[in-house]
């Protein structure tokens, strides 16, 4: 049911979420004479595309559970763990690895390195479908109780 809110929401966190292969969330600096950058993306690590491309499945997913609310509802948690997952990863292979990767917000030469924020932004437009799930499940409550 693409007229239902939640419908537009947890649409725009499956597009927001792939966008994860393209905007960089670091850099990978190499310490050679050419000293090479490359940026690190969802692509960059297996792990880091496994759980983006699963985040986008689960969002995608529970679209189609319009029929069953509760079901819907307990789906978009999913994409929430999974997202706080990717951030937690982001984290760890920018900051506790030795391999020279790096964090950077904000611009970086000449690109815009905003990768960071995408489970961030995917996590609150999920949050706000969960809450017009819930209000649309309310609302059924309420009328069956009239009835």
């Amino acid at each position: 049911m693409i007229q239902r809110k939640q419908t537009i929401w947890l649409l725009l966190a499956t597009i927001v979420i792939t966008l994860a292969f393209i905007l960089p969330y670091g850099i990978n600096k190499v310490d050679t004479p050419t000293s090479l950058e490359t940026m690190l993306t969802a692509k960059s690590n297996v792990f880091l595309m496994v759980l983006t491309i699963l985040t986008a499945i689960a969002c995608f997913f529970s679209i189609f559970l319009y029929k069953n609310r509760k079901q819907q509802m307990k789906c978009t948690f999913i994409p929430i763990l999974l997202s706080i997952c990717m951030i937690g990863f982001e984290i760890y292979n920018t900051y506790l690895t030795h391999i020279g990767n790096k964090m950077v917000i904000g611009l970086y030469g000449s690109q815009l390195i905003v990768g960071i924020f995408i489970p961030i932004v995917t996590i609150i437009l999920i949050a706000m479908a969960y809450n017009g799930i819930k209000s649309d499940e309310k609302l059924i409550r309420d009328t069956d109780r009239l009835r």
